[in-house]
This record gives structure tokens, sequence and C-alpha cells, in this order.
């Protein structure tokens, strides 16, 4: 069965539409100082592929990558719908009765505590959702139990004491939440209850994930999105502000790195007032002695547009082996 989506997302990051896709001709050139931390080399390379579509209007080796709407979401395919509730408390979803679930068009609002909790599951989808004013996290995958299959699509989530959403992972326990999701998701004005920087708009430790789509404006505490293993960001949006001046998109190697071993950030809109994307430091995994074997070793950062005094920060240790970067078409304007 075919049809249109049971919720109206917000409308899709308009550099990945279908009809806006085209770049187009930036109004200066890439100055090298946009650049901190980044191998002689590669920024040269950089500049030079930058200054030449700045020139000419052509993004050299650009390549269509769609960017998909919310999908509608056939109920028969699954075991248990809830649609269209109301809560004022945290809904949980906890063990395998709620496999093959979905939660569509609910709404979360003023509750003591997150909004929605997720561990022990599988195939469970949270679409259309609006979840507003929560002292927590507006959806908190659990650092008590694992999940597969989890898809968050096209959920609202406005005015939360903590991270938009916020996913876990504690790999000496065996917790993951694989195959993960997190796509066309409209996130607003996150960690109202701090100002430490340790809260973010998406805050994701799995490993292997997808988050794409997805819109992080207002006024945030850390991070836009801040993802901590190996995974996919592509075709997000981050505006506003973080009240402690943190970046748009920030690696941080705390967490076990998935079997790719491979970061990719691609065709995001990033606008910071410090740094856009930021590849912090090697650091140990939690509560483990100093190591790079669960660090990510390969990084793809490409066809990203980002507003901020700092393009790319990338630490002088990824420089060497056993690490790989590739950097390529940062639009500036």
């Amino acid at each position: 069965m075919t049809g249109t989506p049971l919720y109206a997302p917000w409308k899709r990051l308009s550099m990945c539409n279908d009809a806006e896709r085209k770049h187009q001709p930036a109004t200066g050139l890439l100055n090298p100082g946009a650049l901190v931390g980044v191998p002689v080399t590669v920024a040269l390379t950089l500049i030079l592929t930058m200054n030449a579509f700045a020139q000419t209007g052509v993004s050299p080796g650009f390549t269509e990558l769609p960017c998909p709407a919310s999908k509608y979401y056939e109920p028969s395919s699954f075991r248990r719908i809830i649609s269209g509730e109301n809560y004022r408390k945290t809904l949980t979803i906890q063990g395998p009765e709620w496999n093959d679930t979905l939660i569509q068009g609910c709404t979360i609002k003023d509750v003591d505590g997150d909004g929605i909790v997720v561990r022990d599951v599988n195939r469970l989808v949270i679409a259309g959702c609006h979840i507003e004013n929560v002292s927590g996290s507006g959806i908190r995958l659990s650092s008590t139990g694992s999940s597969s299959g989890v898809i968050l699509d096209g959920n609202e989530i406005a005015s939360v004491g903590e991270n938009g959403i916020s996913v876990a992972q504690r790999s000496s326990s065996g917790i993951d939440h694989s195959a993960l999701k997190v796509v066309n998701n409209k996130i607003t004005n996150s960690g109202t209850r701090s100002s430490s920087g340790l809260t973010h708009g998406i805050y994701v430790q799995a490993q292997d994930f997808l988050i794409e789509g997805n819109l992080v404006s207002g006024q945030r505490d850390g991070n836009g999105i801040s993802v901590r293993s190996s995974g996919t960001v592509r075709c997000n949006r981050v505006e506003g502000t973080s009240v402690v001046n943190k970046p748009g998109i920030r690696y941080f190697s705390d967490h076990q790195t998935g079997p790719s071993k491979r970061l990719l950030i691609e065709k995001n809109d990033i606008a910071s007032e410090g740094v856009g994307i930021d590849l912090a430091p090697p650091v140990p995994k939690k509560d483990e002695p100093m190591s790079l074997d669960h660090v990510v070793t390969g990084f793809v950062i490409r066809d990203n547009k980002v507003r901020a005094k700092t393009t790319i920060n990338l630490a002088p240790r990824y420089h060497t082996p056993p690490f790989s970067v590739e950097i390529t078409e940062v639009t500036t304007q």
C-alpha cells in the first residue's frame, strides 16, 4: 500500500531538495584562514577546489544524493500501533512486547522527566510526534538496555531540559542501539536546564548510525549534533546559538566505533558563531585507559555549507596514521 505520511514533518533542508540541489556560485574565494588544523596538502587541495568553484559556479565531482522525506509507514506491517495519544508523563517503551511497534502522531507535554524512553526493543518507529516542555531529554534510547532497528522520523521536539534526542552506548556491558535512523526531526531549544555544554540537540553514542535531514535550531546548551562513534551525518541543518559556543557538529571519541570505523559528514548546512565541524582530539573510551582501538579511523567531510568563524577544526592527531581524513567542497557563503 502507498500513501502520504500520517503527519507533516518540517520542510526538508533546501540544499537536499531535488529542485535545489545545484550549488550556487560562491560570492568570494575560500580563505586559508578558515581552516584550522588541516594539513597543508589537504588545505591547498580544498582551497583550489573551492576557488575554482567560486569562479565557475561548477562544483567539481559533486554527486547527487537525494535526502528522502519522511515516509509513510503501513500500519498493517506492525504488530502494535499507538496513534494520536496525549501524554503528561514519560512514555516508556521497554521489553519485547514492544517489538514491531509504530508510535505516530502522539503529543507529550509538560513532563517532569524524559518524553519517551526506549530500551530492549527491536523494530520500533516513532514518527510525527510532538514533544514539548520536558525536563529531561525529548527522546532517550537508554544506557541500560539495547535496541535494534529504531527509526525516529519527523518528530518535533521543543523546549527540553537536556538533549533533544539522546542515544546511549555502553560497550563494556554490551549495550548499543544498532541500525539506528534519526531522520527529519525538528529540535528547537534544547538543554534549557544546563549551561555546561554537555547536553546537545542530537546526541548519539550508538555505532554506525544514520542522522539525516534534521533541523536543530534555537538556543542550545552544547553541540547541535554530537556523535561519539562511526556513522553518517547527512543533510542536516544546524542553526541558532550554543550558550557555551560549542560547534555545530562534533565527533568526540569516548565510545566504541562500529565495524565500519568510518564517519561521513556530508551535505549539512551549519551556521555557528564558533566552529562549524569539529573532530576533537582522541580521548580514552569511557571509564577505560587511553587507547586508539575504539576511535573512528576514517573521516570523510564533503559538500557541507558552513558559516562560522572556523569552518572545520581537526585535532592534529588525525593528521597521522592510523587516521585518514578526506575534506572536499566546503561552501562558506
